[in-house]
């Protein structure tokens, strides 16, 4: 069978990202844990603060050193936001969009409306068909092909803008009420996150590797 992992969503109060790691992980038996900050949605009480942000992403970044640190003996912690970094680096993947939404997957709501992902469901954004009627291809590729329009925005410049191609739709949409705006209120991090990873994977590809050939290629095999 296929390996299980863990998407977490972190919400206001939730930002021990090594401890929850640690019981899904070592406790539980996923194969991996990626984790997901909401900063920005209708019901504000979930939202993370500044300050709780910038503790999740510290959290990360020490998940990531014991990443780094377990990587270099040839083991694989299961971090699977470190893990994805580490293989489109090696893989040399440039996005032109931030995930799979629209792509990959749609969410399908209660009144069987086809939602861009599952955070959507429930909102005033537009949909993209139904399971009666199909997916409205027309719709869902124009917004696609517009997202992935960088011009003119903070993406066509920035750094980073093929590892993150903006960042997620729904933080965008409930922030600035456009999902095709980036998500301009946590790119500081972001970059300080994509900078780390590569301090990262330039260590590794020059002292471990054989990680990459025994741990990351494998990986693109189960599906990731």
């Amino acid at each position: 069978s296929r390996p299980v992992g863990a998407r977490v969503t972190l919400t206001a109060g939730v930002t021990a990202v090594e401890e929850i790691w640690d019981h899904l992980k070592n406790e539980l038996g996923f194969s991996e844990v990626g984790f997901s900050p909401v900063t920005s949605g209708p019901m504000t009480a979930f939202n993370l603060t500044g300050d709780e942000l910038l503790e999740v992403f510290e959290g990360m970044k020490s998940l990531g050193r014991r990443y780094h640190r377990e990587a270099l003996e040839g083991r694989n912690i299961g971090f699977s936001n470190m893990h994805q970094m580490m293989q489109d680096l090696y893989e040399g993947r440039s996005k032109a969009l931030p995930c799979g939404a629209g792509v990959g997957m749609l969410a399908v709501d209660h009144s069987g409306e086809l939602n861009l992902c599952h955070r959507f469901t429930g909102s005033d954004m537009e949909t993209f068909g139904s399971v009666t009627e199909g997916i409205a291809r027309d719709r869902l590729s124009g917004f696609i092909e517009a997202r992935a329009d960088r011009s003119g925005k903070g993406c066509a410049t920035c750094r980073i803008r093929n590892l993150c191609s903006g960042g997620c739709y729904h933080e965008s949409y409930a922030h600035f009420t456009d999902p095709m705006k980036p998500a301009y209120h946590y790119c500081d991090l972001m970059r300080d996150w994509v900078d780390f990873g590569i301090g990262v994977y330039g260590d590794l590809i020059a002292r471990a590797p054989h990680f990459f050939q025994n741990v990351i290629a494998p990986r693109r095999a189960n599906g990731k």
